[in-house]
């Protein structure tokens, strides 16, 4: 494979680590906030039990103190448990194409390509004979070559996975 064939699959591996880190990062933080909520909703459980158990006891008074306290956390508990089921059942995003890194591989391939030819033996001898087709040939070689140079600082940029 050509350096330029290996630039080309680096930088497909680079997007791919990049898809597979942000899918991580979403479950990590999913996960994280569903253990919280759940640790919340397990504190409200007690403090609803102590809650109750005070009112039922006292009537009124520290109780109140103790629900309310309660309630809170079972608010925040049940709204972590929900968000984080949200941020679980969200869709993946899809794999990453290629397409990029082919146009620049078929941007590397063209030139070495017309190239080819254009220096075949069989072919030069034709061109020798035909002056219209050797002027075609030629202002075609121009405009790729010119082509090449004016996408050059974009290809490198496209491919080189480390410019972003």
């Amino acid at each position: 494979m050509t350096a330029t064939g290996w630039k080309i699959v680096r930088s497909y591996v680079a997007d791919l680590r990049e898809w597979a880190r942000n899918i991580a990062t979403q479950y990590t933080v999913a996960v994280v906030i569903l253990v919280i909520g759940a640790l919340l909703v397990l504190v409200a459980l007690g403090f609803g039990v102590a809650a109750v158990f005070d009112f039922i006891e006292t009537r009124y008074g520290a109780n109140m103190a103790l629900a309310s306290v309660g309630g809170f956390f079972l608010i925040v508990g049940v709204a972590a448990v929900l968000v984080g089921q949200s941020l679980l059942k969200r869709r993946i995003p899809p794999l990453p194409r290629p397409d990029r890194q082919i146009e620049g591989l078929k941007r590397s391939l063209a030139l070495p390509t017309a190239m080819h030819l254009l220096t075949n033996g069989r072919n030069a001898g034709r061109l020798a004979k035909d002056p219209v087709t050797g002027m075609l040939v030629a202002a075609a070689a121009l405009v790729a070559i010119g082509w090449i140079v004016a996408s050059r600082p974009l290809r490198s940029r496209a491919i080189d996975p480390d410019a972003r």
